[in-house]
């Protein structure tokens, strides 16, 4: 539970450390992005245990590799309409 409640501060300080720095490419309504980096900071987290095993972690959470795929999957989400537009599908 306590993993689950850290996970939920990386994706909330991603969102809105994005939202501060690039509010434009931020995705419109704050639970579906929060939602999704919840999930890039779940994958992130997942990933990271493998990868970045040697970097502390706390109750099983690797922060670094929680907020870089919190980050990733929110960028994702906010690119995602440019990217329509630019294959021409939007």
């Amino acid at each position: 539970m306590l993993a689950f409640l850290i996970l939920l501060a990386v994706a909330v300080a991603i969102w809105y450390t994005g939202n501060k720095l690039a509010p434009l490419a931020m995705p419109s309504g704050r639970l579906k992005t929060v939602a999704v980096g919840l999930v890039g900071a779940f994958v992130g987290n997942l990933l990271g245990a493998g990868i970045l095993g040697f970097i502390p972690s706390i109750e099983g959470v690797n922060l670094l590799a929680a907020a870089l795929g919190a980050a990733i999957f929110i960028l994702l989400l906010g690119l995602y309409p440019f990217i329509k537009i630019l294959f021409g599908r939007g």
